[in-house]
């Protein structure tokens, strides 16, 4: 997320986009990409990550829409609309970066047993 927001905010500084068209407000923005750390990309203890930690549920989900997360509650109507298609022959998890609070192996671990029984 803060790559795109740092993408958006480059090109507002180079005028091509309005301070309307970005993800965030301008001044957060600025913020995030005055913060970012290149060698910390992904670690939650990056400035800029604190940032965006510190940002509203709602605000996150303006962003992600149209993109599969949330709870398997929330993903669930998502998955089921795309699979009804019949020219979707299979579905790709890209999965973040793991953490020290969150690994690849315990994403797995709850897709499977809070997602996939609900499909």
């Amino acid at each position: 997320m803060a790559t795109f927001i740092r993408e958006r905010y480059d090109r507002y500084r180079q005028g091509i986009l309005k301070a309307n068209e970005l993800p965030v407000e301008a001044a957060l923005a600025k913020q995030i990409n005055e913060g970012y750390q290149y060698l910390e990309h992904a670690s939650t203890r990056a400035d800029h990550a604190e940032v965006l930690l510190t940002y509203p549920d709602e605000a996150w989900r303006r962003w992600l829409s149209g993109i599969l997360a949330g709870t398997p509650e929330e993903v669930l109507p998502v998955l089921r609309e795309g699979l009804r298609h019949a020219c979707i022959e299979e579905v790709v998890l890209d999965l973040h970066v793991s953490t020290e609070r969150l690994s690849v192996e315990s994403m797995m671990e709850t897709f499977a047993r809070r997602v996939r029984p609900l499909l």
